[in-house]
């Protein structure tokens, strides 16, 4: 089997463990009981149906997205490791990257499937007021599914060498720095102390700009401001910013799978 047929074969396993545990069906339940509540909070508002049901379902694709990104994500190779099962797939010829790629790729598939389930209950829930799925919904979901597998990402990096907690709890804490970067570099430039001003700065250049991800409602370079409801970004922005966290991805990847080929698990 080739390389890329081995990373597919562990990617599909992952993909079915990943499936059947619990917590993924209780955080889809979750966003399933939020658009739910969408649609009845449109009910109760004044001619803003529309606009509430659409700020609430795509509030609830991120945050959730990102719950399965960071608490999946953080526990992949755990239960490997813990039960010794590690040991009988690194027997055979399947290299230590592969292993890691196959578990990324993986934990993508669930994010996907979860992806479009959301997209189609939000889907219906437009549909059920006469309204299609715009190109600007359609932009805002790109958007969000492009951030969850940067967070995907990040998770896979940490779930290398650190526990399923702690993996998880870096990712949320990473997650919600790079949510906050443009206002990490505002602090920075209103900071007296130097050390404390260098010390945001290398924070704003090190974490993901997430910010890129979540526009709506705020600005983005040149200080243009953008909402779903009106103005929003080009194709342009959506592959730029797309493209910055497929470059994301890669390196913190290639860090995990470097920390992960000298892993001792013993």
């Amino acid at each position: 089997m080739s390389a890329p047929g081995r990373v597919w074969a562990i990617a599909l396993n992952t993909y079915r463990e990943a499936i059947r545990q619990k917590t993924l069906y209780v955080v889809a339940g979750f966003a399933a009981g939020i658009k739910l509540l969408a649609v009845a909070l449109g009910e109760m508002s004044l001619h803003q149906e529309v606009r509430v049901v659409k700020d609430v379902s795509l509030g609830a694709l991120s945050i959730f997205g990102v719950a399965v990104a960071a608490f999946v994500g953080g526990a992949l190779l755990y239960k490997e490791i813990d039960k010794k099962t590690i040991f009988t797939v690194l027997a055979k010829p399947v290299h230590r990257h592969e292993f890691l790629l196959g578990k990324y790729v993986g934990l993508g598939l669930t994010l996907t499937t979860l992806f479009a389930a959301l997209v189609a209950l939000l889907t219906l829930a437009l549909a059920l007021r006469g309204v299609t799925l715009d190109v600007i919904l359609v932009k805002q979901i790109l958007l969000s599914y492009s951030e969850v597998l940067v967070v995907a990402a990040i998770a896979t990096f940490f779930s290398s060498w650190a526990s399923p907690f702690a993996a998880s709890l870096f990712t949320v804490a990473l997650f919600v720095v790079g949510r906050l970067v443009p206002d990490i570099v505002q602090v920075a430039s209103k900071v007296d102390n130097p050390v404390a001003q260098a010390a945001l700065k290398a924070v704003a250049r090190i974490a993901p700009d997430l910010h890129l991800y979540a526009i709506s409602g705020g600005t983005v370079e040149g200080g243009k401001e953008v909402s779903i409801h009106s103005t929003f970004v080009g194709w342009d922005y959506v592959a730029t910013a797309a493209g910055y966290g497929l470059l994301w991805s890669a390196a913190a990847l290639l860090l995990g799978i470097l920390i992960f080929r000298r892993r001792d698990f013993v």
